[in-house]
This record gives structure tokens, sequence and C-alpha cells, in this order.
């Protein structure tokens, strides 16, 4: 995957946003983006990544931070597409770190 961190300037009030910003390269980028939702942040409606993408790309790069983040995510959403987050799971690489995450909350 080829990632692109970016800084957005808010020309409205002058804040910066953090945005990861990826490149469509494999079949599950493309799938993300066929995914992607709509959130109103501040006002402004913006696509997102889903949750369950969310998670995944974090596993892939499982820095301390993302695992943490993970939790948070898994926390707050509540409900997730488990057979959704399986199905790339392996294919990615992951699938017993999604499983200790999932088993975690039970």
């Amino acid at each position: 995957m080829t990632d692109l961190t970016a800084v957005i300037h808010d020309l409205v009030d002058g804040r910066s946003i953090d945005a990861d910003i990826f490149i469509v390269e494999t079949p599950f980028q493309q799938e993300v983006i066929g995914r992607l939702v709509f959130a109103e942040v501040e006002g402004r409606s913006v696509k997102l990544v889903s949750a369950e993408d969310l998670i995944l790309f974090k596993l892939v790069a499982s820095r301390p931070r993302d695992l943490l983040d993970i939790q948070d995510i898994v926390f707050t959403q509540g409900e997730l597409d488990e057979a959704y987050l399986r199905r790339w799971a392996g294919p990615l690489g992951v699938a017993s770190k999604l499983d200790e995450i999932l088993s975690s909350r039970e």
C-alpha cells in the first residue's frame, strides 16, 4: 500500500486536520473505497472509511497507538461486521491479531 500522510488546512478557520490518504492498489483497498461512509464533521459532509476497514488498516500497521485505537473503535462502535473483518483478515495477514481483539471484548 502506498500511504501518504497529508495535513489538510481548513481554509475557514485556519486549523489543520491530519488525514491518511492512500492510492488504491489492491482488491482490499478497492473494496474500502466502495464502503466509504458519509459523516458530518463540523457542518461538513465528509467520506470516511468504515469502522471495520479502519480496524483492518490499523491491524496491518500494528503500531502501539494503532492497537489502542482499535480498542477504542471496538468499544465505541459496538456492533461490527465480523464476517467482513474475518473475510479480509486472512488475506491481509492479521487473522490472529483480529481474533485477539474480538475475543478480548467478550
